[in-house]
């Protein structure tokens, strides 16, 4: 009977570590993944005024290289680009259906508004095929 008792409490130890483990683990990677992401304070701030955030909702993070609109994902950045001073080119923007020309846009953090357009294309067939791609896209930064 003692034995018993004592491998009861031995495997009860043995999950209150895994448990431990595994909130530990949880932990770090929410830090990590907060770290490594943009933030939409923004987004982030609303949702926690509007409803009560779960796990991974806590914090809402944006892709670097997306531009969005309204909170809005609404265009692939792909490509290099140029920066001088307040003016931005980007070598291609695809997926770029929703993407409202004439409003501007957030890109890492910066407001932009597109002065130009190079080229735009309704399907670019490559690997991997784009869809809506805006070329030579040139923008300057809004205050």
């Amino acid at each position: 009977m003692q034995i018993l008792i004592k491998i009861i409490i031995t495997i009860c130890v043995i999950i209150a570590i895994i448990a431990i483990l595994v909130f530990v683990y949880s932990l770090i990677s929410f830090l990590f993944r907060t770290w490594h992401s943009e933030i939409d304070v923004k987004e982030t701030v609303r949702r926690w005024f509007t409803r009560k955030p779960s796990g991974a909702d806590v914090i809402v993070t944006r892709d670097p290289k997306k531009i969005y609109q309204d909170g809005k994902d609404v265009g692939d950045v792909t490509g290099q680009i140029k920066t001088i001073d307040n003016s931005f080119t980007f070598q291609q923007v695809s997926n770029t259906a929703e993407l409202n020309k004439n409003l501007p846009f957030e890109y890492q953090g910066k407001k932009l508004k597109i002065v130009k357009v190079g080229k735009e294309i309704k399907i670019k067939i490559g690997t991997p095929t784009r869809m809506n791609v805006l070329e030579d896209v040139v923008c300057e930064m809004v205050r």
